[in-house]
């Protein structure tokens, strides 16, 4: 347990100065909100990416098992040099 520093700010008025074990504590906890905030977005991007991969592995299978043909066909009529 250390003294407690008092150190004169620009207009000359006595303040109180946090001791640095404060400080170091403040700061370790700021890290851990940021990380945490990070993780947090991380998170949500890989949740859109992998209903996106699943999204078009499903359109993928259904339209290679012949089970989606007739709307394969309707894409191609679409398409440059379609029947």
């Amino acid at each position: 347990m250390g003294r407690k520093r008092r150190e004169r700010n620009s207009e000359g008025k006595l303040v109180m100065v946090e001791d640095k074990k404060t400080e170091r504590r403040e700061g370790k906890a700021d890290i851990i909100l940021a990380k945490a905030e990070l993780k947090t977005s991380k998170g949500y991007a890989r949740k859109w990416l992998f209903m996106l991969i699943a999204i078009l592995l499903g359109a993928y299978l259904l339209l290679s098992s012949g089970a989606g043909g007739g709307a394969l066909d309707m894409i191609k009529q679409f398409l440059p040099g379609g029947e």
